[in-house]
């Protein structure tokens, strides 16, 4: 009898628990629908016995269901990939506008012991600083070169400002817009402009002025991801180099503000008849930056490293002084 049991009952639930647990469920259910009032009847079963039965079946099925969902391929693979896109690709499942609303009643919630009288607006200027107009595309491995250099009257400064970068384009979106603002109390000229390798022809379209303000400049192109792009690598090599002068006795800084998401950014300069001070502004201002010089005489330092992400609003600034003082 023991072995009838074992063969009829314990080794089938062992080899094939999730079918076990369906037949268990449904016949339980059965049982508790149809005899469940007979059941109730029989002297010394507390009433409810039946009642009990059905639901314990109906929990009973409705595990050996779940479970041989589980067990089947397409459910498990279906069911890794929406967790996985939860955890790792909200984006992916949830649109922009609702990450958005999401993101801004979470940090509502972070800040709301911390600024009581003010969560609601430190959340959306921190949405409107970091999420507003960045997320069509970032920066990669930028590299910033300068080249400062003084006239012998000790007061005008010939900058020249170069970069070198891999523009990645979002993948909500199929081109965007670089548009660099460049303030200088003297004149500002493009000198090259180069894309995916490729050499731009330089016209008026490129750098504008801007309106209402003569020392104000607007450095603007459209960009598609490069035909050389693979998979999810939607990006752009672009290289551009800046002319910029000013006369140091008004204005003798030059400051760089980042308002776009960067990884990875290096800055190397180099000085000719004066001196320049380096100092980076922003979150992390004031923190030690190790610099070292090359053979061809330029300052390297690093702001972020290629794993590391440079936000909108950090930056530098350079300041610029005659290394003689001039007659004048």
């Amino acid at each position: 009898m023991k072995d009838l049991l074992f063969k009829a009952f314990v080794k089938p639930a062992k080899k094939y628990p999730a079918l076990f647990l369906t037949v268990a469920g449904a016949l339980a259910t059965f049982v508790g629908a149809i005899f469940g009032n007979l059941i109730d009847a029989v002297p010394y079963i507390p009433r409810g016995t039946g009642e009990a039965i059905l639901k314990i079946g109906s929990a009973i099925l409705g595990g050996g269901v779940f479970a041989v969902l589980m067990k089947s391929s397409q459910f498990s693979d279906f069911f890794q990939k929406c967790l996985s896109d939860v955890f790792y690709d909200p984006g992916a499942t949830i649109s922009l506008p609702v990450l958005k609303e999401k993101w801004l009643a979470l940090t509502r919630g972070l800040l709301k012991d911390t600024l009581p009288a003010s969560y609601q607006n430190a959340s959306e200027v921190i949405l409107e600083s970091f999420f507003n107009n960045e997320l069509e595309h970032h920066f990669e491995n930028y590299r910033v070169t300068y080249d400062f250099n003084l006239d012998e009257n000790g007061r005008d400064l010939v900058i020249s400002h170069s970069v070198e970068t891999e523009v990645v384009i979002s993948p909500r979106f199929e081109s965007t817009n670089i548009s660099h603002n460049i303030v200088a109390d003297g004149s500002i000229k493009l000198v090259s402009l180069v894309v995916d390798g490729h050499a731009v022809s330089l016209d008026k379209k490129y750098l504008s002025d801007a309106e209402n303000d003569p020392s104000r400049k607007c450095f603007s192109i459209k960009l598609s991801p490069s035909v050389n792009s693979v998979g999810k690598d939607r990006s752009v090599t672009l290289e551009r180099v800046f002319e910029v002068r000013q006369d140091i006795a008004k204005e003798p800084y030059y400051i760089v503000n980042v308002s776009r998401y960067i990884k990875g950014f290096s800055v190397k300069y180099r000085a000719s008849n004066c001196q320049v001070f380096f100092e980076n502004t922003g979150l992390g201002a004031g923190k030690d930056l190790e610099s070292k010089v090359d053979g061809n005489g330029y300052t390297r330092t690093v702001l972020a490293d290629k794993n590391t992400l440079l936000l909108p609003g950090q930056g530098y600034i350079f300041i610029v002084t005659a290394s003689h003082k001039a007659e004048v």
